[in-house]
């Protein structure tokens, strides 16, 4: 199998140690990992051999096909050198410099071996390479709409279902506020709600316009293609009655004046506004796209009216203006624009769509310096930069580029190639929160937020449009990795709802929009949503002026007017490796000559087999990862293709025990069930996130912290620990052998073997296509560790104190970015405040000298409450007031002497002036009651202006203070407490224990023996002294609070040594006891099962729960239910009726306690 980091073909080629930055590349199939040591062992061989080994692990490639040089590192994080050794370096040498073999010749395989070594111990990985031919492909024209065929059931019924849901709008209701606006009667019709009734209000009209356009060239839909001219009329009248070419659906907030909100960003006035520009690129594209697809005259008559409002506008901006425009989100105006140009010719349009060109920004992101995209909104950034490839492409073809300009198409080619290579995660889809963070950080912001949909959908935009420019293969294969995970997987392809968020932290779910429009909120993603799935059969085809180019594995047909010629392709990567093409005369008579050339997949394995008309193509080879078929085709000549698959795992470059998998193009998720999908917490104007992370029996309360990115430290269970004698790197390196396809499903699946998966989850751990999973939680990325394993004190400390944070968190907005400020919690009330950004930092917000700003904020009124705030150092010497109701609870003079450009304080919010001000509120589109106190940011004084926040504003609760081990859990003997002290009884020949110790705050510490370890793991003790005693201390969540325990095991023997080593391990446990407290003032609890431990197969037995002093319904489960069966479950006792012999582990649950007891199956 292959082993890659996602970003899979940079075209540096960069391999870089772990510790480094990022790392690229693809680990050899079957390669594997061989060691040699000398025979004597010295103090140090331990260390010499965790040196190696990890150094060897971060050994990793994304890139499989390449097409450019190599950087091979030489040193190791650990100090180990690497040397390398290739097997044909005429093509591929020792030093990673790439020959690329002559256009027309085949492709080289080339295995590249990495011998990692400290002293006398060495570890080698071999990592196989395709080094591609120099192209002969060149640029490549995209087939229309109208002339590819979906026939694949899946995309088939995405298409069907968009275009239902297109159907149900009503054009009065689209149209409500553009007459408003031009003064129209409305006919008492109210608009959608959502982002539709607001001050983006309009957006989604424009990308209805060209949803239903690319739906009519695709379908002929003739109802859409009335509703598409009705509209445009519509749109028509009132352009015309307000005489200016302007058309705008937003509120307008005071009467009368239209333009305001274009005002406001100009710095002309104040008030209220979202980003204006956005709304307008929209509507000009969907009005361009209407004349592209539909023919519709009057649709670009209204368009070049709009386009010459917008050049009356933009041609009296000087640069300050233009520059306080541009720091907006102005969506891709300019790629409009110069669309526009393209069919109109007029050089107003031209000018205007250069106005919005940012010459600099596509300068300063080439140049790829580290972290050049932190802290950028993503789908603000990447239009941008479609706007600067779609200038390089009109320019072309209407013969007016310099040399200048093709520097665009040079800056768009490495803004790409940064994005996908530091910022993607395995599906194609980047960003987190929205934004860009640092490079090659994608496991530190892995989170419930990830992956906005139209950040993908504009990707793919971009993909194209640099496949047609370049035909280079590596575009294609982003295009598919995207479009089947991150685009498919962002829609329920049965009625046309769309996600915004796809999260890639473990343990979540998708949230969906409606599929009713009078419901739906109207996010940005359901507008890209609305389009994506009405162009599906855009780039399964591509040719030249004598080829047919198949870049897609999708069932289909393709009419190539100019070649009589048509193509069917039958095909479905989910269900076999093998593509079968049938190739007719349009008319029946000849054709043309003509080439197909077939895509090879970076995903295949092996050697792709094509026949035609059943005669295997011997000859046929692989040249710049195409397979190029030359030959005199004839009516019902039959072509197929083999592209053998396997399961390839993808790691993360900032952590190399993550790992995530693919079959073939489709990545693969875990099955985590539907526990708590309910609750959700809100992440910017009428927009929900799931609130709780679910892995397995552990779970997670997650408030959304805007303007941070972390990920959460991650649930114990997320860590697979394998359990055979192996490193990560070696199960990893043949994940085939245990990530194997379940023959008892119907559909593609996977069951995970060898890790204890099967012990932790009921049933184990399922892998299915990811891009199905709409309906329950799922992991697509996984931890690995093996039975030997140390914990590191220092990270798991780490690992606690980011964890209380985040559970601390009740509330957050961010300062300066009006979705989440302007949110229906929040609820930004301002006078004379100014937003803005600030370089690394994101949006801020000030108050002007006597202005003020307030948002809402949850609190608990139960606990303490606190704003936490960050700053940034160069507004030291402002200050900023903090007002709750009458109350000042602060005034900052900001005077921070750390070396940090940004910094947090807590302020606190008195007990006393919490519960005079809190309030209760039910926001709208909401029935849950929230409790909420309005905080207000002022001026120093009405002389001068107040320091800005910055980024992300919490509010957080104090931390628990419950220092308890609420449970014990052996593997072994019995086990009881008394006064703080747990004793374990073990039979004779017990060698070693695993204790499991439940403590009460998810976030405070356990130690033993004066060690930090991880509670979230089974500690191991080699049992070679009786008694053996552990000196346990719990700390708090506010790692303050501490409690003293001891715990003893006892054997009957009494002659072996001692050893209190803690080690990680996995097992069933046997035996649980909760602690009898010395502290008189509580009262002993607990919970224990009691009943026979085994019983014979097809028999049945009794267990009871006793309990002490502990109220509350039992809970009963069993771990293995192939292996037996809970029947009569009652609050006090239950039937277990025994299926399949093996040993099985019951739980019962009351409350927080849990107790387990192993039952043998004879």
């Amino acid at each position: 199998m292959n082993v890659r980091r996602y970003q899979k073909w940079a075209k540096s080629g960069l391999a870089i140690l772990l510790a480094g930055a990022m790392m690229v590349g693809t680990a050899a199939s079957g390669g594997g990992m061989t060691a040699q040591a000398a025979e004597t062992e010295s103090s140090d061989t331990v260390s010499t051999q965790k040196a190696v080994t990890s150094d060897a692990a971060s050994l990793l490639f994304t890139e499989k096909h390449i097409t450019s040089d190599l950087t091979l590192p030489t040193i190791g994080a650990s100090g180990t050198t690497i040397s390398w050794k290739s097997s044909n370096p005429s093509v591929l040498s020792n030093e990673g410099k790439v020959t690329r073999p002559k256009k027309g010749a085949a492709d080289e395989e080339v295995t590249l071996k990495g011998t990692v070594k400290m002293g006398d111990y060495a570890k080698a990985r071999n990592f196989t390479f395709v080094v591609l031919a120099e192209s002969e492909m060149g640029p490549t024209k995209e087939f229309a709409l109208d002339q590819v065929e979906l026939l694949d059931d899946y995309y088939l019924t995405a298409q069907n279902s968009d275009i239902e849901f297109l159907k149900k709008f009503d054009n009065d209701r689209l149209l409500s506020r553009f007459r408003e606006t031009a003064g129209l009667d409305t006919k008492k019709i109210a608009p959608y709600g959502g982002w539709e009734d607001g001050w983006l209000g309009g957006h989604s009209v424009g990308h209805y316009l060209t949803a239903i356009a690319q739906a009519v060239k695709a379908t002929g839909n003739a109802d859409l293609k009335e509703k598409s001219k009705q509209l445009i009329e519509g749109l028509a009248e009132c352009q015309n009655k307000l005489g200016t070419g302007f058309i705008f659906g937003a509120k307008i907030e005071t009467e009368g004046y239209v333009e305001k909100q274009f005002d406001i960003l100009e710095g002309k006035t104040t008030g209220k506004t979202w980003v204006p520009w956005y709304n307008m690129h929209k509507m000009l594209t969907g009005l361009v796209d209407t004349y592209k697809y539909t023919g519709n005259k009057q649709a670009l008559e209204v368009a070049k009216k709009l386009g010459d409002w917008i050049y009356n506008r933009v041609s009296k901006w000087d640069a300050g203006t233009q520059g306080r425009v541009l720091g907006t989100e102005y969506g891709g105006m300019n790629d409009c624009l110069y669309e526009l140009y393209l069919c109109t010719r007029d050089s107003k349009h031209l000018e205007a769509a250069h106005k919005f060109d940012q010459p600099n920004l596509y300068k300063t992101v080439a140049k790829g310096g580290k972290n050049c995209l932190n802290g950028k909104h993503a789908n603000t950034t990447i239009p941008k930069f479609l706007g600067a490839l779609k200038r390089y492409v009109v320019l072309e073809q209407t013969g007016e580029l310099t040399k200048d300009d093709e520097a665009y198409l040079t800056n768009v080619e490495k803004f790409f190639d940064i994005a996908v290579t530091r910022h993607a995660y395995i599906t194609g889809g980047v960003s987190v929160m929205e934004h860009f963070r640092k490079d090659n950080n994608q496991d530190g912001t892995r989170t419930q937020t990830n992956c906005e949909s139209c950040c993908a959908h504009n990707m793919l935009k971009m993909a194209k449009e640099l496949y047609k420019v370049t035909g280079d293969k590596k575009y294609a294969d982003y295009y598919e990795t995207t479009l089947r995970n991150s685009i498919m997987g962002a829609v329920k392809s049965e009625s046309g709802a769309a996600a915004y968020f796809i999260p890639m932290a473990t343990g979540y779910f998708k949230t969906f929009g409606n599929e009713d429009p009078a419901k739906n909120m109207f996010w940005c993603c359901t507008g890209s949503g609305m389009e994506n799935f009405t162009k599906l059969g855009d780039s399964i085809y591509f040719h030249t002026n004598d080829t047919l180019i198949v870049n897609q594995y999708v069932s289909s047909k393709v009419t190539w007017e100019e070649k009589n010629l048509v193509v069917t392709q039958k095909s479905d990567v989910t269900k076999s490796d093998k593509a079968t093409f049938t190739v007719n005369a349009k008319d029946g008579k000849t054709i043309p000559s003509a080439a197909l050339a077939l895509r090879v997949p970076d995903w295949m394995h092996g050697k792709a087999v094509v026949t035609v008309n059943g005669q295997e193509e011997k000859a046929a080879f692989s040249s710049g990862g195409y397979i190029l078929l030359k030959r005199e085709w004839k009516d019902g000549d039959v072509v197929t293709m083999e592209y053998p698959m396997s399961v390839d795992a993808f790691g993360l470059p900032d952590n190399n025990t993550v790992f995530a998998f693919r079959y073939g193009p489709t990545v693969l998720a875990a099955r985590l069930g539907k526990e708590k999908m309910t609750s959700t917490t809100w992440a910017g104007a009428n927009l929900t996130a799931p609130l709780y992370k679910v892995v397995g029996d552990q779970n997670q309360k997650i408030t959304i912290k805007y303007g941070e990115s972390k990920a959460a430290t991650p649930l114990g269970n997320e860590t697979l620990t394998i359990q055979e004698d192996m490193s990560t790197i070696e199960f990893i390196d043949h994940i085939d052998n245990y990530l194997v396809k379940d023959t008892t499903s119907g559909t593609l699946a996977f069951k995970l073997k060898g890790t204890n998966a099967d012990t932790t989850f009921n049933g184990g751990l399922q892998f299915v296509p990811f891009n199905k999973l709409n309906d329950e939680r799922y992991g697509i990325y996984w931890y690995f560790d093996t039975k030997y394993t140390e914990s590191d004190e220092k990270q798991i400390l780490t690992a606690k104190e980011n964890g209380r944070l985040d559970a601390s968190i009740l509330d957050s907005t961010q300062p300066g970015y009006g979705q989440y400020e302007t949110d229906v919690i929040h609820q930004l009330q301002e006078k004379d405040s100014v937003a803005g950004t600030i370089t690394d930092g994101g949006s801020t917000r000030y108050a002007k000298a006597g202005g003020y700003f307030t948002y809402n904020f949850i609190v608990n009124p139960d606990k303490g409450n606190a704003l936490l705030c960050q700053f940034a150092k160069e507004d030291n010497g402002k200050t900023i007031k903090v007002m709750v109701g009458d109350k000042q609870i602060a005034s900052k003079k900001l005077a921070y002497d750390g070396t940090e450009a940004f910094y947090t304080e807590y302020i606190n919010i008195p007990d006393d002036v919490l519960k005079k001000n809190v309030k209760k509120i039910v926001p709208e589109g909401d029935t849950k009651e929230y409790t909420v106190v309005s905080v207000r940011f002022e001026s120093g004084s009405d002389a001068e202006d107040s320091a800005r926040l910055v980024g992300g504003l919490y509010m957080t609760q104090s931390f628990s203070d419950q220092a308890v081990l609420n449970t014990l859990t052996s593997s072994a003997g019995e086990v009881s407490s008394a006064n703080d002290t747990f004793t374990i009884v073990v039979p004779k020949g017990t060698t070693s224990v695993a204790l499991k110790y439940g403590i009460a705050d998810q976030f405070g510490l356990l130690y033993v023996n004066d060690k930090l370890v991880d509670d979230t793991k089974q500690q191991t003790y080699e049992l070679t002294a009786a008694p053996l005693s552990l000196k346990v201390k719990v700390y708090a969540e506010d790692h303050k609070t501490v409690r003293d325990y001891s715990v003893v095991i006892k054997v009957k023997e009494d002659d072996v040594k001692k050893d209190d080593t803690p080690k990680n391990n996995s097992g069933s446990s046997q035996n649980t006891a909760t602690p009898k407290s010395s502290n008189t003032s509580k009262k002993k609890v607990s919970i224990s099962i009691t009943g026979k431990k085994s019983v014979k197969k097809g028999k049945t037995i009794t267990l009871k729960v006793k309990k002490k002093n502990v109220k509350g319904k039992a809970k009963w489960s069993v771990n293995k239910k192939k292996l037996a069966k809970l029947k009569k479950k009652s609050a006090t006792k239950v039937v277990l009726k025994a299926r399949k012999k093996g040993k099985v582990k019951v739980t019962v649950k009351v409350g927080k306690l849990k107790a387990t007891k192993t039952i043998t199956i004879k």
